[in-house]
């Protein structure tokens, strides 16, 4: 995994500084690029299984990424609970996709419909948090 990893940010750096000396600028490459907003319906792409838990805006649940096999998490937020502007939930969203910390959940990507945003996440195991605190 490491040699990969390498090689990974080996060519990143090369695509960065090959498309940034010919736009004449630096170009920035972070993981924000790979990290957006799906135009498919979440069914297409996840088969939704057990619910976790439920909030104030919404559910969780553990779903599989019908494309890799992978177990992820869908948080469904419900846009007319949060009573936020959809504009500012995004704003969110984009700013925890710049975070990259051991001790924050990672977004893969999300889907949105009239109703609902699914921020699919990567699981969080060990239990509940007001448990451990």
């Amino acid at each position: 995994f490491d040699e990969f990893l390498d090689m990974y940010q080996s060519l990143v750096r090369r695509i960065r500084d090959h498309f940034g000396a010919k736009l004449g600028q630096k170009v920035h490459v972070g993981k924000t690029y790979f990290i957006g907003k799906n135009s498919k319906s979440v069914l297409d792409c996840y088969d939704m299984g057990k619910k976790q838990g439920e909030g104030g805006f919404g559910v969780v649940c553990i779903c599989t990424d019908k494309r890799s096999g992978v177990e992820r998490v869908c948080k469904t937020i419900n846009k007319e609970k949060t009573g936020m502007p959809v504009e500012e939930i995004e704003d969110e969203f984009k700013r925890l996709k710049e975070m990259d910390h051991p001790n924050i959940l990672r977004i893969f990507e999300y889907f949105e419909d009239y109703n609902n945003i699914y921020l699919i996440m990567e699981p969080a195991k060990g239990g509940e948090l007001f448990d451990v605190i």
